[in-house]
């Protein structure tokens, strides 16, 4: 029964999303842990500074060690987040190419270009957080980068899984591939994205070069997205073309 499979897959989805949220809540709370530490040790530093009226450049080296260390296990975190992302795309992703997965069976054209158009401004909203994170280095909201790498490889999940309901309006073989195919694009382009954001990769770049592979990423995504709405546009009933601009 159409309702009950329904209820099913909602609830499936609901379950994989919670997991989700609890690993990146941990994440969150774990490099805060780092940044109360970091803070506590360059202030006794800071005090023995003071108090021994700045004689002592060794100092400075164990405050520079202080910050490396602390930057480096926040950029583990954050590392492991991007990689939970690049999971949470690849499962999707392996559930388009199943013939055992048939998506959102309840899925409307105007739905799945709803949750493209989500898609769009989740992958912009990470870019602007992995770029103030960028320029304002430890002390930057890491927070904001766990939440938006979570909405912006859900949303892309999302719209595999709305965009595979689809393909039972389909006409042909051909047509339900070309579908799949317009999907599959995003999706592996959204996981460059955040494995190109990984710190290794980006170890050696000035800022204004990071700065760079984050827009560059941003604009892949935002164009396959922009190449799927309009193959999906396709689907809608005669006479009825939808625009992706304006209400849905």
């Amino acid at each position: 029964n159409k309702t009950r499979a329904l209820e099913e897959y909602t609830s499936k989805r609901g379950e994989l999303s919670e997991d989700h949220e609890l690993a990146l809540r941990e994440k969150d709370e774990e490099i805060e842990v780092y940044k109360s530490g970091m803070e506590q040790a360059l202030m006794e530093l800071e005090e023995l500074k003071l108090s021994q009226g700045d004689v002592d450049h060794a100092l400075d080296s164990q405050i520079d060690e202080v910050l490396h260390g602390t930057v480096a296990k926040i950029n583990d975190i954050i590392d492991s987040v991007l990689q939970s992302g690049v999971q949470r795309v690849d499962d999707a992703l392996y559930e388009l190419e199943s013939s055992m997965q048939a998506g959102n069976q309840s899925a409307s054209p105007a739905y799945v270009l709803s949750q493209v158009e989500k898609a769009s401004a989740s992958a912009t909203e990470f870019s602007t957080a992995f770029n103030n994170f960028i320029a304002d280095g430890p002390n930057s909201s890491h927070a904001e980068i766990i939440r938006t790498v979570s909405v912006f490889s859900g949303s892309i999940a999302d719209v595999l899984s709305n965009t595979k309901g689809l393909t039972r309006f389909a006409t042909d073989d051909k047509n339900s591939d070309q579908l799949v195919n317009a999907a599959r694009k995003p999706a592996q382009a959204t996981i460059r994205f955040l494995r190109g954001l990984q710190s290794f990769r980006l170890e050696g770049l000035e800022p204004l070069q990071k700065t760079d592979v984050v827009i560059n990423n941003n604009l892949e995504v935002q164009r396959d997205l922009q190449t799927l709405s309009k193959f999906v546009d396709t689907f809608a009933p005669k006479g009825s073309k939808l625009s992706t601009s304006g209400d849905l």
